[in-house]
């Protein structure tokens, strides 16, 4: 369930433009982009954030959710792999990247106002 240093930072980098910051949580690491998780890093594999209108196309790839067992119940989060011909694409990762941005984006909208991250 460890993220080894080596592979949070060469994730890190490959993210820069997007301005990532790591925070570890859980066993794992939370990717942020000015306070909100839109990724999230767990056994060196990286997993963005979800939602109905970019599902699609993780699933057009073939990509896999992010579980976890929580209360002996195996738990899936609206996380998904990135694919590796995405991970080796730096152009294609970026656009990923921001595409999670505003999954968190409008995640953070749909709150009501007192727990918004965005104000």
């Amino acid at each position: 369930m460890a993220t080894s240093d080596g592979a949070l930072e060469h994730i890190l980098d490959l993210l820069g433009p997007v301005e990532p910051e790591a925070k570890r949580m859980f066993g794992g690491l939370g990717i942020f982009h000015r306070g909100l998780m839109f990724a999230l890093m767990d056994d060196d594999t990286l997993y963005m954030k979800v939602d109905d209108l970019t599902l699609a196309d993780y699933e057009a790839e073939g990509s896999g959710p992010f579980t976890v067992v929580m209360r002996g119940k195996e738990t899936t989060m609206g996380y998904r792999e990135i694919p590796a011909n995405v991970l080796e694409d730096h152009d294609r990762l970026i656009d990923w990247a921001n595409k999670a941005i505003d999954v968190a984006l409008r995640a953070d909208a749909a709150k009501p106002a007192s727990k918004r991250k965005i104000k």
